[in-house]
Protein backbone atom coordinates (compact mmCIF):
# COMPACT_ATOMS: atom_id res chain seq x y z
CA UNK A 1 0.00 0.00 0.00
CA UNK A 2 1.40 3.11 -0.90
CA UNK A 3 2.45 5.43 2.10
CA UNK A 4 1.41 9.20 1.66
CA UNK A 5 2.49 11.81 3.78
CA UNK A 6 0.66 15.16 4.40
CA UNK A 7 3.53 17.74 4.64
CA UNK A 8 2.60 20.77 6.16
CA UNK A 9 4.98 23.38 5.25
CA UNK A 10 2.59 26.90 6.77
CA UNK A 11 4.37 28.76 9.18
CA UNK A 12 2.29 27.68 12.68
CA UNK A 13 3.16 24.67 12.06
CA UNK A 14 6.73 24.73 11.61
CA UNK A 15 7.03 26.80 14.60
CA UNK A 16 5.40 23.89 16.50
CA UNK A 17 7.56 21.46 15.05
CA UNK A 18 10.38 23.08 16.71
CA UNK A 19 9.13 23.18 19.81
CA UNK A 20 9.31 19.42 20.08
CA UNK A 21 5.34 18.80 19.22
CA UNK A 22 5.07 15.74 16.83
CA UNK A 23 1.83 15.21 14.03
CA UNK A 24 1.27 11.39 15.21
CA UNK A 25 -0.30 10.93 11.40
CA UNK A 26 -3.42 8.35 10.50
CA UNK A 27 -2.27 5.88 12.73
CA UNK A 28 -3.66 7.60 15.78
CA UNK A 29 -6.93 7.62 14.74
CA UNK A 30 -8.53 4.65 16.02
CA UNK A 31 -6.98 6.46 19.55
CA UNK A 32 -8.95 9.67 19.45
CA UNK A 33 -11.91 8.26 18.27
CA UNK A 34 -11.49 5.97 21.69
CA UNK A 35 -10.89 9.03 23.75
CA UNK A 36 -13.88 10.55 22.48
CA UNK A 37 -16.12 7.97 23.33
CA UNK A 38 -14.84 8.32 26.90
CA UNK A 39 -14.85 12.33 26.86
CA UNK A 40 -19.30 11.27 26.65
CA UNK A 41 -19.95 11.45 22.65
CA UNK A 42 -23.52 11.22 22.15
CA UNK A 43 -23.69 8.49 19.40
CA UNK A 44 -20.60 6.31 21.47
CA UNK A 45 -22.57 3.28 20.46
CA UNK A 46 -23.32 3.83 17.39
CA UNK A 47 -19.25 5.06 16.57
CA UNK A 48 -18.38 1.28 17.97
CA UNK A 49 -20.72 0.02 15.04
CA UNK A 50 -19.15 1.78 12.13
CA UNK A 51 -15.81 0.20 13.35
CA UNK A 52 -17.45 -3.35 12.65
CA UNK A 53 -17.24 -4.83 9.19
CA UNK A 54 -19.94 -4.49 6.82
CA UNK A 55 -22.56 -6.94 7.06
CA UNK A 56 -22.50 -9.29 4.84
CA UNK A 57 -26.00 -11.04 4.88
CA UNK A 58 -29.29 -10.08 4.17
CA UNK A 59 -30.49 -10.66 8.26
CA UNK A 60 -27.70 -8.81 9.43
CA UNK A 61 -28.18 -6.13 7.30
CA UNK A 62 -32.16 -6.25 8.40
CA UNK A 63 -30.93 -6.33 12.44
CA UNK A 64 -28.58 -2.86 11.35
CA UNK A 65 -31.80 -1.23 9.83
CA UNK A 66 -33.84 -1.99 12.87
CA UNK A 67 -32.13 -1.04 15.29
CA UNK A 68 -31.61 2.36 13.71
CA UNK A 69 -34.91 2.88 13.12
CA UNK A 70 -35.81 2.64 16.37
CA UNK A 71 -33.66 5.67 17.14
CA UNK A 72 -34.93 9.32 17.19
CA UNK A 73 -33.24 11.17 14.45
CA UNK A 74 -32.86 14.33 13.80
CA UNK A 75 -34.35 14.62 10.58
CA UNK A 76 -37.45 12.20 9.74
CA UNK A 77 -37.07 11.16 6.25
CA UNK A 78 -38.09 7.80 4.48
CA UNK A 79 -35.73 5.39 3.98
CA UNK A 80 -36.90 3.00 0.91
CA UNK A 81 -34.45 0.19 -0.46
CA UNK A 82 -36.34 -1.40 -2.82
CA UNK A 83 -33.30 -0.03 -5.36
CA UNK A 84 -30.23 -0.47 -3.42
CA UNK A 85 -29.50 -4.24 -3.95
CA UNK A 86 -27.05 -5.62 -6.65
CA UNK A 87 -27.06 -8.53 -8.49
CA UNK A 88 -24.91 -11.37 -8.90
CA UNK A 89 -24.33 -13.95 -11.26
CA UNK A 90 -22.48 -16.99 -9.14
CA UNK A 91 -20.15 -19.82 -11.12
CA UNK A 92 -22.98 -22.23 -12.19
CA UNK A 93 -25.10 -19.03 -13.35
CA UNK A 94 -27.51 -18.70 -10.87
CA UNK A 95 -28.73 -15.05 -10.13
CA UNK A 96 -28.02 -13.85 -6.28
CA UNK A 97 -29.40 -10.98 -5.03
CA UNK A 98 -26.57 -9.27 -2.51
CA UNK A 99 -28.18 -6.26 -0.01
CA UNK A 100 -26.26 -3.50 -0.31
CA UNK A 101 -28.76 -1.78 2.63
CA UNK A 102 -25.45 -1.66 5.08
CA UNK A 103 -23.75 0.33 2.75
CA UNK A 104 -26.17 3.14 2.41
CA UNK A 105 -27.06 2.85 6.42
CA UNK A 106 -23.45 3.45 7.09
CA UNK A 107 -23.35 6.37 5.21
CA UNK A 108 -26.13 8.08 6.25
CA UNK A 109 -24.74 7.32 9.98
CA UNK A 110 -21.77 8.99 9.56
CA UNK A 111 -23.32 12.31 7.57
CA UNK A 112 -25.81 12.29 10.73
CA UNK A 113 -23.11 11.89 13.15
CA UNK A 114 -20.95 14.10 15.19
CA UNK A 115 -17.75 15.69 14.26
CA UNK A 116 -14.90 13.31 14.48
CA UNK A 117 -11.80 14.79 16.56
CA UNK A 118 -8.13 14.18 14.73
CA UNK A 119 -5.05 13.48 16.00
CA UNK A 120 -3.52 17.49 15.25
CA UNK A 121 -4.07 17.96 19.11
CA UNK A 122 -0.84 17.53 19.91
CA UNK A 123 0.41 21.08 18.09
CA UNK A 124 -2.17 22.35 20.47
CA UNK A 125 -3.40 25.03 17.57
CA UNK A 126 -6.54 24.05 15.15
CA UNK A 127 -5.33 22.97 12.38
CA UNK A 128 -7.09 25.09 8.71
CA UNK A 129 -9.60 23.96 6.80
CA UNK A 130 -6.66 22.53 3.45
CA UNK A 131 -4.83 20.38 6.63
CA UNK A 132 -8.02 19.05 8.40
CA UNK A 133 -9.25 17.66 4.79
CA UNK A 134 -5.51 16.75 3.65
CA UNK A 135 -5.07 14.41 6.53
CA UNK A 136 -8.60 12.59 5.78
CA UNK A 137 -7.92 12.36 2.68
CA UNK A 138 -4.88 11.26 2.90
CA UNK A 139 -6.00 8.41 4.85
CA UNK A 140 -8.43 7.44 2.48
CA UNK A 141 -6.00 7.72 -0.41
CA UNK A 142 -3.89 5.35 1.75
CA UNK A 143 -7.19 3.21 2.27
CA UNK A 144 -8.52 3.11 -1.82
CA UNK A 145 -4.91 2.67 -3.18
CA UNK A 146 -4.68 -1.07 -5.37
CA UNK A 147 -2.77 -3.33 -2.56
CA UNK A 148 -3.34 -6.64 -5.35
CA UNK A 149 -2.22 -7.02 -8.65
CA UNK A 150 -3.06 -4.83 -11.61
CA UNK A 151 -4.55 -6.61 -15.10
CA UNK A 152 -4.95 -4.13 -17.74
CA UNK A 153 -7.63 -5.17 -19.90
CA UNK A 154 -9.93 -4.22 -22.53
CA UNK A 155 -12.75 -5.93 -20.80
CA UNK A 156 -14.18 -4.54 -17.59
CA UNK A 157 -16.41 -5.81 -14.86
CA UNK A 158 -19.43 -3.70 -13.60
CA UNK A 159 -19.28 -5.91 -10.56
CA UNK A 160 -16.07 -4.73 -9.35
CA UNK A 161 -16.92 -0.79 -10.45
CA UNK A 162 -19.75 -1.60 -7.72
CA UNK A 163 -17.66 -3.18 -5.18
CA UNK A 164 -15.45 -0.26 -5.20
CA UNK A 165 -17.79 2.89 -5.33
CA UNK A 166 -19.69 1.07 -2.14
CA UNK A 167 -16.49 0.70 -0.20
CA UNK A 168 -14.71 3.99 -1.60
CA UNK A 169 -18.11 5.55 -0.64
CA UNK A 170 -17.54 4.53 2.92
CA UNK A 171 -14.02 5.72 2.97
CA UNK A 172 -15.43 8.94 1.81
CA UNK A 173 -18.66 9.60 4.06
CA UNK A 174 -16.23 8.77 7.46
CA UNK A 175 -13.36 11.23 6.37
CA UNK A 176 -15.66 14.13 5.33
CA UNK A 177 -16.74 14.08 9.46
CA UNK A 178 -12.90 14.71 10.08
CA UNK A 179 -13.16 18.13 8.78
CA UNK A 180 -15.12 20.86 10.82
CA UNK A 181 -16.11 22.91 8.72
CA UNK A 182 -17.98 20.14 6.73
CA UNK A 183 -19.51 19.26 9.95
CA UNK A 184 -20.46 22.69 10.46
CA UNK A 185 -23.26 22.86 7.73
CA UNK A 186 -26.81 21.13 8.85
CA UNK A 187 -27.38 17.80 8.47
CA UNK A 188 -29.87 18.01 5.77
CA UNK A 189 -27.21 19.94 3.94
CA UNK A 190 -24.45 17.50 4.73
CA UNK A 191 -26.19 15.12 2.74
CA UNK A 192 -27.33 17.14 -0.67
CA UNK A 193 -23.71 18.13 -0.11
CA UNK A 194 -22.50 14.38 -0.20
CA UNK A 195 -24.92 13.14 -3.24
CA UNK A 196 -23.65 16.14 -5.40
CA UNK A 197 -19.86 15.24 -4.00
CA UNK A 198 -19.44 11.83 -4.21
CA UNK A 199 -19.85 11.25 -8.07
CA UNK A 200 -17.21 13.28 -8.36
CA UNK A 201 -14.76 11.79 -5.78
CA UNK A 202 -15.12 8.69 -6.97
CA UNK A 203 -13.86 9.76 -10.40
CA UNK A 204 -11.41 12.15 -9.82
CA UNK A 205 -9.64 9.77 -7.12
CA UNK A 206 -9.58 7.12 -9.58
CA UNK A 207 -7.73 9.83 -11.99
CA UNK A 208 -5.41 11.02 -9.10
CA UNK A 209 -4.28 7.22 -7.67
CA UNK A 210 -4.17 5.65 -11.43
CA UNK A 211 -1.39 8.72 -12.24
CA UNK A 212 0.28 8.25 -8.50
CA UNK A 213 0.12 4.00 -9.35
CA UNK A 214 1.40 4.07 -12.87
CA UNK A 215 3.89 7.31 -12.15
CA UNK A 216 3.55 10.62 -14.06
CA UNK A 217 6.49 9.86 -16.47
CA UNK A 218 4.23 6.86 -17.83
CA UNK A 219 3.01 7.92 -21.62
CA UNK A 220 0.54 5.27 -21.25
CA UNK A 221 -3.04 5.93 -20.71
CA UNK A 222 -4.14 3.87 -18.17
CA UNK A 223 -7.50 4.04 -15.54
CA UNK A 224 -7.42 2.12 -12.92
CA UNK A 225 -11.50 0.92 -12.94
CA UNK A 226 -12.14 -0.47 -9.49
CA UNK A 227 -9.73 -2.47 -7.05
CA UNK A 228 -7.22 -4.73 -9.19
CA UNK A 229 -8.35 -3.92 -12.90
CA UNK A 230 -7.20 -0.77 -15.09
CA UNK A 231 -7.94 -0.40 -18.92
CA UNK A 232 -5.79 1.93 -21.66
CA UNK A 233 -8.04 3.82 -22.82
CA UNK A 234 -9.70 1.33 -24.87
CA UNK A 235 -13.25 -0.53 -24.02
CA UNK A 236 -14.46 -3.68 -26.03
CA UNK A 237 -16.70 -5.11 -23.83
CA UNK A 238 -18.01 -6.01 -20.40
CA UNK A 239 -17.45 -9.28 -18.89
CA UNK A 240 -20.72 -9.53 -17.02
CA UNK A 241 -22.84 -12.40 -17.95
CA UNK A 242 -25.86 -11.04 -16.41
CA UNK A 243 -26.61 -8.37 -19.13
CA UNK A 244 -28.17 -9.10 -22.15
CA UNK A 245 -25.87 -9.08 -25.27
CA UNK A 246 -27.73 -6.00 -26.59
CA UNK A 247 -27.25 -4.21 -23.42
CA UNK A 248 -23.44 -4.43 -23.41
CA UNK A 249 -23.02 -3.64 -27.04
CA UNK A 250 -25.47 -0.74 -26.17
CA UNK A 251 -23.32 0.23 -23.11
CA UNK A 252 -20.04 -0.54 -25.21
CA UNK A 253 -21.18 2.14 -28.02
CA UNK A 254 -22.27 4.78 -25.27
CA UNK A 255 -19.19 4.34 -23.50
CA UNK A 256 -16.78 5.74 -26.36
CA UNK A 257 -17.53 8.91 -26.58
CA UNK A 258 -17.72 9.31 -22.70
CA UNK A 259 -14.50 7.56 -21.90
CA UNK A 260 -12.52 9.85 -24.69
CA UNK A 261 -14.02 12.95 -22.81
CA UNK A 262 -12.65 11.37 -19.43
CA UNK A 263 -9.14 10.78 -21.23
CA UNK A 264 -9.02 14.10 -22.71
CA UNK A 265 -10.69 16.89 -20.69
CA UNK A 266 -10.07 15.07 -17.07
CA UNK A 267 -7.20 12.66 -17.09
CA UNK A 268 -4.73 14.35 -19.26
CA UNK A 269 -4.66 17.60 -18.02
CA UNK A 270 -4.58 16.68 -14.64
CA UNK A 271 -1.47 14.47 -15.43
CA UNK A 272 -0.10 17.64 -17.63
CA UNK A 273 -0.44 19.58 -14.46
CA UNK A 274 1.53 17.45 -12.22
CA UNK A 275 -0.39 18.40 -9.03
CA UNK A 276 0.89 14.87 -7.44
CA UNK A 277 0.64 16.29 -4.27
CA UNK A 278 -1.78 15.69 -1.52
CA UNK A 279 -2.62 18.83 -0.63
CA UNK A 280 -3.25 19.91 -4.26
CA UNK A 281 -5.55 16.94 -4.39
CA UNK A 282 -7.46 18.22 -1.47
CA UNK A 283 -7.85 21.67 -2.84
CA UNK A 284 -8.97 20.09 -5.86
CA UNK A 285 -11.51 18.08 -3.87
CA UNK A 286 -12.49 20.74 -1.20
CA UNK A 287 -13.10 23.37 -4.83
CA UNK A 288 -16.09 21.02 -5.55
CA UNK A 289 -17.23 20.23 -2.12
CA UNK A 290 -17.90 23.73 -1.41
CA UNK A 291 -19.34 24.63 -4.46
CA UNK A 292 -22.66 24.91 -2.71
CA UNK A 293 -23.77 27.83 -4.76
CA UNK A 294 -24.96 25.00 -7.35
CA UNK A 295 -27.14 23.39 -5.30
CA UNK A 296 -30.71 24.15 -5.78
CA UNK A 297 -32.00 22.39 -2.93
CA UNK A 298 -29.36 23.55 -0.32
CA UNK A 299 -30.35 26.17 2.63
CA UNK A 300 -29.04 30.01 2.33
CA UNK A 301 -27.20 29.15 5.32
CA UNK A 302 -25.54 26.38 3.67
CA UNK A 303 -25.08 28.70 0.48
CA UNK A 304 -23.33 31.50 2.80
CA UNK A 305 -21.04 28.43 4.76
CA UNK A 306 -19.64 27.43 1.34
CA UNK A 307 -19.05 30.72 -0.31
CA UNK A 308 -17.10 31.42 3.23
CA UNK A 309 -15.27 27.90 2.72
CA UNK A 310 -13.94 28.29 -0.60
CA UNK A 311 -12.71 31.99 -0.18
CA UNK A 312 -10.74 30.28 2.96
CA UNK A 313 -9.70 27.72 0.90
CA UNK A 314 -8.32 29.93 -2.07
CA UNK A 315 -6.04 31.91 0.95
CA UNK A 316 -4.86 28.51 2.37
CA UNK A 317 -3.77 26.92 -1.34
CA UNK A 318 -1.85 30.71 -2.20
CA UNK A 319 -0.11 30.09 1.82
CA UNK A 320 0.72 26.66 0.56
CA UNK A 321 2.54 27.30 -2.62
CA UNK A 322 4.19 30.57 -1.25
CA UNK A 323 5.39 28.66 1.86
CA UNK A 324 7.10 26.62 -1.06
CA UNK A 325 8.85 29.35 -2.52
CA UNK A 326 6.17 28.59 -5.96
CA UNK A 327 5.21 31.82 -7.45
CA UNK A 328 4.13 30.82 -10.67
CA UNK A 329 0.74 28.65 -9.76
CA UNK A 330 -1.87 30.78 -10.94
CA UNK A 331 -1.86 29.21 -13.56
CA UNK A 332 -2.21 25.30 -12.42
CA UNK A 333 -4.95 26.71 -10.16
CA UNK A 334 -7.21 27.78 -12.68
CA UNK A 335 -6.46 24.47 -14.52
CA UNK A 336 -7.73 22.80 -11.54
CA UNK A 337 -11.08 24.80 -11.49
CA UNK A 338 -11.69 23.93 -14.58
CA UNK A 339 -11.17 20.22 -14.09
CA UNK A 340 -13.45 20.17 -11.45
CA UNK A 341 -16.18 21.92 -13.71
CA UNK A 342 -15.87 19.48 -16.56
CA UNK A 343 -15.59 16.51 -13.62
CA UNK A 344 -19.56 17.78 -12.87
CA UNK A 345 -20.29 17.19 -16.65
CA UNK A 346 -18.55 13.78 -17.17
CA UNK A 347 -20.81 12.99 -14.28
CA UNK A 348 -24.06 13.89 -15.73
CA UNK A 349 -22.71 12.71 -19.39
CA UNK A 350 -21.93 8.83 -17.39
CA UNK A 351 -26.13 8.81 -15.26
CA UNK A 352 -27.36 9.75 -18.72
CA UNK A 353 -25.78 6.60 -20.75
CA UNK A 354 -27.08 4.58 -17.64
CA UNK A 355 -30.11 5.41 -17.84
CA UNK A 356 -30.19 4.91 -21.87
CA UNK A 357 -28.63 1.88 -21.79
CA UNK A 358 -30.49 0.65 -19.05
CA UNK A 359 -27.52 -0.43 -16.58
CA UNK A 360 -29.66 0.28 -13.71
CA UNK A 361 -32.73 -2.35 -14.07
CA UNK A 362 -30.08 -4.98 -13.66
CA UNK A 363 -27.41 -3.79 -11.35
CA UNK A 364 -28.30 -1.47 -8.60
CA UNK A 365 -26.20 0.47 -5.83
CA UNK A 366 -26.52 2.31 -3.25
CA UNK A 367 -28.45 6.14 -3.45
CA UNK A 368 -27.03 8.05 -6.11
CA UNK A 369 -24.49 5.49 -7.31
CA UNK A 370 -26.10 3.38 -9.97
CA UNK A 371 -22.96 2.24 -11.42
CA UNK A 372 -22.13 5.34 -12.65
CA UNK A 373 -23.99 8.01 -10.51
CA UNK A 374 -27.53 9.09 -11.10
CA UNK A 375 -27.46 12.00 -8.03
CA UNK A 376 -30.75 12.56 -8.55
CA UNK A 377 -33.69 9.88 -7.75
CA UNK A 378 -32.93 9.34 -4.38
CA UNK A 379 -32.16 10.60 -0.83
CA UNK A 380 -30.66 10.09 2.59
Amino acid sequence: MMSIEVTIHLGRFSKCERAGMQWRGPSAKKKDRERSQVKGQEHKENDNWIEQKPCTSLEKAQDVTTELNEKKEQHKEKISFEDFSIILTTGNGTKQRVTSETTYIKIKHFLEGSYIPPSWDNYNCRPTLLESLSNAFANLLNQSYPTSPIYVTEILSLKKYVSYCERCAMLLGEALMYSPEFCAFSVGDRKLIFKVFHPIFLTLERIYTSIQYYGIMDKRKILLFGDDIAYDTKVTGVNDCILEEADRNLFIRLAGPINAFLINTLYQPLKELQATSVMEFTYLMASSLFSTDEIPEISEDGKAKGFAFKKSLNNQIHDYYASLGIDNYAFKLTQMIKISTRCRKFCAMKNEMIVTAKIFKIINLFPNEKVAGDVSRNSF
